[in-house]
């Protein structure tokens, strides 16, 4: 609650040439804040795998010019395909794009495969884009379950 950083201001997921799969349940991420990328989470898989599952969370207030709440980035021909389940995305705001979830794919090589279940989504607002963004090629949005939520590309 209340952090402030460059990127991921609550969490950064790294995998830096190797794996980082964490599981996050029943957290609350409120009022957090990065200058650039990843309000609250940070999932990036360069050179690496990353695959963290998020589940029963709350994303709330969260600001960042790109994933107010969770940005997930595959770069250097890593993998990143985290799992959002049943989480809440309320009044969060990117100055950009994404202001729930932003999912890009930096490199050729890099695979961002992100799945969202039974979201929520409510009041979240960018600038350019809905409340999940996508800069990728694969993007699992079908039979998901999300309520109040629209997707776009680029």
């Amino acid at each position: 609650m209340n952090n402030a950083a460059l990127e991921g201001a609550a969490i950064y997921n790294y995998a830096a040439n190797g794996t980082c799969n964490p599981i996050i349940r029943d957290c609350r991420f409120v009022k957090n804040e990065s200058y650039l990328n990843g309000g609250a989470i940070y999932n990036n898989g360069a050179n690496g795998v990353c695959n963290p599952q998020i589940i029963k969370c709350l994303f709330e207030e969260n600001k960042a010019v790109y994933g107010a709440a969770i940005l997930n980035k595959a770069e250097a021909g890593g993998r990143t395909a985290p799992i959002v389940k049943e989480c809440d995305f309320v009044g969060n705001v990117a100055t950009k794009r994404g202001s729930g979830v932003y999912n890009e794919t930096a490199s050729t090589g890099a695979i961002c495969e992100a799945m969202t279940i039974g979201c929520r989504y409510e009041a979240n607002s960018s600038s350019d884009g809905n409340e999940i963004a996508n800069r990728i090629s694969k993007y699992d949005f079908s039979s998901i379950n999300n309520t109040g939520n629209s997707s776009s590309g680029y």
